[in-house]
């Protein structure tokens, strides 16, 4: 299978680690919407348990509000 998975603004370690502690923090303090890890865990698990005869292409995910 090939799919693609587009998240918006997901909080990871990703921020703190290219920017440091207190600007990684930062950047998702000031952000209200913004998607948790299990979002793009559970999205995974749906192109993956797409049956057979189904192609999940694509998936864009933003955080809603």
């Amino acid at each position: 299978r090939v799919t693609s998975i587009s998240p918006g603004l997901v909080e990871t370690e990703f921020a703190i680690r290219a920017m440091g502690q207190e600007q990684g923090e930062l950047v998702y303090k000031t952000r209200e919407n913004k998607l948790q890890a299990q979002d793009i865990v559970d999205a995974l698990i749906y192109a993956l348990s797409a049956p057979a005869s189904a192609q999940v292409h694509d998936i864009l995910i933003r955080p809603t509000g």
